[in-house]
């Protein structure tokens, strides 16, 4: 059975290798390739589109043969590292550059985790949160249909999204926000929508760039850093 799953790797890895090597070059395109694909994949799981009386299994067995096609596209992925790793060496005698290649590669393009924290601190600043004192008051609302049009909208994206995420989501087991949503509530109603660095990471990031930017000028090696911050953002 060992032998089986090394060899099956090994195929997935050869796969891989010419998105690797595509992705040096044209990363952007790869990642596309890889997020349009696993996307497709995601809207057919929220579809619902199984038959009553399919095993569960065999949907599975068929996702996951979809998703075995489109992981040879994250070779792409190897371009962004391989750029951070440069740029680390281009600064690394660079007073205060390590804190800035950190914010650089901060709220980056095709991020879930990333976006999911902007929608979240976007629906803690509705008055259906700012104004509501408790979560038994939030779900009534929500059951009665007395939220606002743009904040059910906005809250249903959100629970299509990372409605299947929570506290130790790795354990199957463990209950996820779409079926707890009262505890969701909760956690934005503990976000500070005034001050939160989720708020300003893109000016943080934009900034960081800049002032990379000007070092790498100075080095003579502004064509290399473009090159490379490109690479990582895209």
């Amino acid at each position: 059975a060992k032998e089986g799953i090394l060899w099956k790797q090994l195929c997935q890895l050869w796969k891989m290798t010419p998105k690797i090597i595509e992705g040096m070059f044209k990363g952007a395109k790869v990642m596309d390739e890889y997020i349009e694909g696993t996307n497709d994949i995601t809207e057919r799981c929220h579809s619902d589109e199984c038959p009553k009386d399919e095993l569960f299994a065999d949907k599975y067995e068929e996702f996951m043969a979809d998703f075995e096609e489109v992981m040879p596209s994250v070779g792409g992925l190897m371009s962004g590292l391989i750029s951070r790793a440069r740029l680390h060496r281009m600064f690394r005698n660079c007073e205060g550059a390590e804190d800035h290649l950190i914010h650089m590669c901060m709220d980056l393009t095709g991020n879930p985790t990333s976006e999911m924290g902007h929608m979240m601190v976007k629906l803690a600043s509705f008055p259906e949160i700012q104004e509501t004192k408790s979560s038994e008051e939030f779900v009534h609302k929500l059951e009665n249909s007395k939220v606002s049009d743009d904040f059910l909208e906005l809250y249903n994206e959100y629970i299509k999204k990372f409605g299947c995420r929570g506290m130790r989501e790795i354990d199957v087991a463990t209950p996820r926000t779409y079926e707890n949503q009262a505890q969701l509530f909760d956690t934005l109603k503990q976000i500070d929508v005034e001050s939160n660095q989720i708020i300003n990471v893109r000016q943080r990031r934009d900034d960081a760039y800049r002032a990379l930017l000007k070092m790498a000028q100075d080095m003579n090696k502004e064509n290399a850093f473009v090159h490379h911050a490109s690479n990582i953002q895209s």
